[in-house]
């Protein structure tokens, strides 16, 4: 098994709840405001778009239009960017 399979096991692991909690309380899973939370961090840790391209192999297009809300986020999407960015997949979930 890849490592990122690996983390995205471990991430729907750990997602499920988190997604049942919200929605008990009346709330939505969010892709965008997580996409948000992206765009800070790598804004405070001083990392770019094309980073991101580079460690993820996804496209600048792709990373563009998702951070900016025009595109929703896919889950390997998502655990490729946590695994380049080097944060645990639940990081922008709080």
């Amino acid at each position: 098994m890849k490592m990122l399979d690996i983390h995205i096991v471990r991430f729907v692991h750990r997602l499920s709840p988190m997604i049942e909690t919200l929605h008990e309380n009346g709330k939505e899973f969010d892709t965008m405001d997580i996409a948000k939370k992206i765009q800070t961090y790598m804004k405070e840790t001083g990392r770019t778009q094309t980073y991101l391209c580079k460690r993820t192999g996804l496209s600048t297009t792709a990373v563009s239009l998702t951070l900016n809300g025009k595109r929703r986020l896919r889950l390997d999407e998502y655990c490729s960017i946590c695994n380049a960015l080097d944060v645990e997949p639940d990081f922008f979930l709080h």
